[in-house]
Order: C-alpha cells, then sequence, then structure tokens
C-alpha cells in the first residue's frame, strides 16, 4: 500500500492598499476618498478535495467621488504580481471577487493590469464589499503566500 503526501496550502495573506484619489483636468479638485478595511485578506487552509474555492472574510469598500455623464468616477483594483513564498509562487488569476452592490460594483479576477471594480457618474457616497475567493489545488507548494493589491479611485 502506498500512501500519498499531499502539501496543504498553510496561509494566503493579500495585503490591501488603498491608491491615490486622481482628479484629471485644470479644474480645482472635487473632495474625494477611497477606504479599504479590513487591510488584510487571508485565505485559511483548507482540503482542495474539500473546499475547491476559499472565500475570504469580505473587506468594505467605502468611497466618495464625483463624475458626470460623460466622465464617471471609476474604483480599479491591480495586483502587484503572483501570490509569492519564498521561491514559489501561484498565479495571481487564481484569485477572483465577487461585489455588491450590483451594478454600481462589478466582480472580476485579480491580474496584474487595473480592473474596474465600479464605476459611476454625479456625486457618489457609498460603501461596498468585495469578497475575494482563491482557487485551492493540491499542486501549489506549502507556503505562506502573499501580495499587494492596490485600489484607486480616479475621476475627471
Amino acid at each position: 500500500m502506498t500512501i500519498a503526501s499531499r502539501a496543504v496550502l498553510r496561509s494566503l495573506a493579500v495585503v490591501l492598499m488603498s491608491g491615490a484619489a486622481v482628479c484629471g483636468g485644470v479644474r480645482p479638485a472635487r473632495a474625494q476618498l477611497l477606504q479599504v478595511q479590513p487591510t488584510t485578506v487571508t485565505f485559511p487552509a483548507n482540503d482542495p478535495d474539500a473546499v475547491p474555492v476559499i472565500a475570504a472574510a469580505p473587506i468594505r469598500v467605502s468611497y466618495v467621488a464625483q463624475g458626470s455623464k460623460g466622465n464617471p468616477w471609476t474604483i480599479t483594483v491591480r495586483a502587484e504580481g503572483d501570490l509569492i513564498a519564498g521561491a514559489a509562487t501561484i498565479a495571481i488569476s487564481n484569485i477572483s471577487w465577487v461585489a455588491t452592490p450590483t451594478p454600481t460594483f462589478r466582480n472580476g479576477t485579480l491580474t496584474t493590469v487595473a480592473q474596474t471594480l465600479a464605476t459611476g457618474t454625479g456625486i457618489a457616497l457609498e460603501r461596498g464589499d468585495v469578497t475575494f475567493r482563491f482557487v485551492n489545488s493540491w499542486n501549489y507548494a506549502v507556503g505562506n503566500y502573499t501580495q499587494t493589491i492596490t485600489f484607486t479611485l480616479s475621476s475627471p
């Protein structure tokens, strides 16, 4: 009889950062605010056969933004790279998110290119919830993986 040893991902922490609020044009800057709480997302270690997709606790994204009909405000999310644990890596595309409320917020998958998380027109003082989900697999090397995810609010 052969007993196979399987590696289990010990933990995965993603550090979240609020990016700068960016205003364009030569008009005076509008009041803008972007907050993300908590600032760390942790996925617990689970058996990939029992839990093929691990959901982290939701994070709260709060914002104040102003746009116009032709120039909406936008919140984007971008990963700084793949998940890293020493020399081991896991593709960042293994993390997706589900966001509410819709249609202001959109679901998506992390990449190193900014993805739209929310967009709107007019003045907005709102908040939404984002739940990150990680595709679990026996193919990952055991380790404590990390990466930084940047949220950016921009408006015209």
